[in-house]
């Protein structure tokens, strides 16, 4: 008994097409893909982060407060080392 697809052969010839375009599609999503993710992260967050730069903002508080020194280190020896406790 024959199955209905290899029985037709126009069904046989969409079921090619239908391969065909498929494997183009896959194709076609991944060299797409990537464009697109490069484009929205051109326009939208390269943007963004440069007039959060300029701006001056520290989300995560890297910078030091105004007006804060640095004790730096005055005796730097091994003695000293020894001795932070």
């Amino acid at each position: 008994m024959k199955t209905e697809t290899s029985a037709n052969p126009f069904l046989r010839l969409l079921r090619a097409i239908n391969d065909l375009l498929a494997k183009l599609g896959h194709l076609i999503g991944r060299v797409v893909n990537p464009v697109v993710v490069s484009l929205i992260y051109i326009v939208v967050v390269g943007p963004v982060s440069l007039v959060r730069r300029l701006s001056g903002v520290d989300p995560l508080g890297l910078k030091s407060p105004a007006g804060y020194r640095d004790a730096g280190f005055r005796n730097n020896t091994i003695d000293a080392c020894r001795r932070q406790f």
